[in-house]
């Protein structure tokens, strides 16, 4: 791939290349967070598809086979592997 193919869609191409052009940072930044935003999404419905549960919240390790995770509403859960 070039650099036009690969990079157009972060506003990375040739002509931004050129000292002459002006280059928009905000356009690559929000390009690049739309496209790991995807990424994420996908992780998370192959995860789902797989059976995995998913819980979208902060975790801690509290013992040796278990968790506590903070979820966003404030709700603590706590699991334990079998």
């Amino acid at each position: 791939m070039t650099l036009n193919e690969d990079g157009s869609g972060y506003n990375l191409n040739n002509s931004n290349t050129n000292l002459n052009k002006a280059f928009n940072w905000n356009s690559m930044v929000n390009n690049v967070q739309r496209h790991i935003k995807g990424l994420n999404l996908d992780t998370k419905k192959g995860l789902m598809n797989a059976g995995v549960s998913y819980y979208n919240g902060r975790a801690a390790v509290t013992g040796p086979n278990e968790v506590q995770i903070e979820l966003a509403n404030g709700k603590v859960l706590t699991k334990t592997a079998r």
